[in-house]
């Protein structure tokens, strides 16, 4: 009778996300949220364009723009709309259903050292009442 052996792979290996700097114990933390944001802003969300993944990773790696309608939180100026992409770590909130309304992003910016244009990463977006 022969028995086989199969060793686990670290190909379908992946790292673990850094702890999002938004959550204590799991919850939203505001304040933690405030203080880890180069930036806060509320606007729209638009141009929604959904990439569903299916098993094993069964998200909505959607891409989308926010067009900021006032900034709360931050010495520079960030841009009108912002374009992102949801992935699996960074920009990892999923969009709700219904991305109608206004919404809070708290955003911090990477400085390019080779381009002039600065690219943005959200941290954590809420809906809100206007």
């Amino acid at each position: 009778m022969a028995i086989l052996l199969l060793a686990a792979s670290p190909v379908f290996a992946t790292k673990p996300c850094p702890q999002l700097p938004c959550f204590s114990q799991s919850k939203f933390d505001k304040q933690k949220c405030v203080a880890a944001a180069d930036w806060i802003a509320t606007g729209q969300i638009t141009k929604v364009i959904h990439n569903y993944k299916g098993e094993p990773l069964n998200k909505d790696f959607a891409r989308f723009s926010f067009i900021v309608k006032t900034q709360e939180k931050g010495n520079a100026a960030i841009q009108k709309e912002l374009r992102f992409t949801i992935g699996w770590c960074d920009n990892s909130k999923s969009l709700p259903e219904d991305t109608s309304g206004f919404f809070r992003f708290y955003g911090i910016t990477h400085k390019s050292i080779d381009t002039k244009t600065d690219s943005y990463e959200y941290l954590y977006f809420e809906k809100i009442s206007k």
